[in-house]
């Protein structure tokens, strides 16, 4: 987690380039409030988590590496104070129904960015008055 005066670490995860070209895009105007990284699959946020601990973490759920719901149960092991969000644009519900249990908020793709910014904006407004999210 982010320390007390820095901003808040929110990764975002996604196996695909174009959609990690989108967020970074339609996310520009957070850089300056939010620490915001961006992982190109599972193993590579696993990888950055291993480094710093994210405040929030967005994944896809459905990537071929190491899927979004593992990513999210490796959150809630490690950070567990992290808000979990999922995103998925697929029809499987296998990895989406094992994510849901794992994940605070549920978004279809393309999802709102307005809603979603919102979500997390809310979320790390009132962290330090809500009780451990697991």
């Amino acid at each position: 987690m982010a320390e007390s005066g820095e901003s808040p670490r929110v990764l975002f995860v996604d196996d695909e380039d174009r959609v990690i070209r989108g967020l970074r895009l339609w996310l520009r105007s957070r850089s300056s409030d939010w620490d915001i990284r961006y992982a190109e699959g599972g193993k590579e946020a696993i990888e950055w988590m291993r480094e710093c601990a994210p405040d929030v973490v967005v994944t896809d759920i459905c990537m071929p590496d190491i899927g979004g719901a593992e990513v999210l149960q490796r959150v809630r092991e490690a950070h567990p104070g992290a808000l979990r969000i999922a995103l998925t644009g697929q029809g499987d519900q296998s990895p989406a129904d094992r994510a849901e249990l794992l994940a605070h908020y549920w978004f279809h793709k393309p999802c709102d960015r307005d809603r979603l910014i919102e979500a997390i904006t809310l979320w790390l407004s009132e962290r330090k008055t809500i009780p451990d999210l697991c």
